[in-house]
C-alpha cells in the first residue's frame, strides 16, 4: 500500500527513533531516546513519582 511504501523509503533517512508525542507503547519509549538519556529519566521517575502516578502519558517507568 501507499503508506507503507512512504514508510519504507523514509526509514532510509530517519534515526529509528520516535516523536514522543506519539509515542505508542513502553518499548517505542525506550527507543526513542539514548540508552544513556533513558536510564537518566528512569532514575529521575524513582525520586519524584516512584509510584508512577503520572502513567497515563509516553511513561517512563521507575526502575523500581
Amino acid at each position: 500500500s501507499f503508506g507503507s511504501e512512504v514508510d519504507a523509503s523514509a526509514e532510509r533517512v530517519t534515526t529509528g527513533r520516535s516523536y514522543a508525542n506519539f509515542l505508542g507503547d513502553r518499548v517505542a519509549t525506550r527507543r526513542s531516546y539514548e540508552p544513556e538519556t533513558y536510564d537518566r529519566l528512569a532514575r529521575l521517575k524513582d525520586e519524584v513519582d516512584p509510584t508512577n502516578l503520572f502513567r497515563l502519558n509516553q511513561n517512563v517507568a521507575p526502575t523500581a
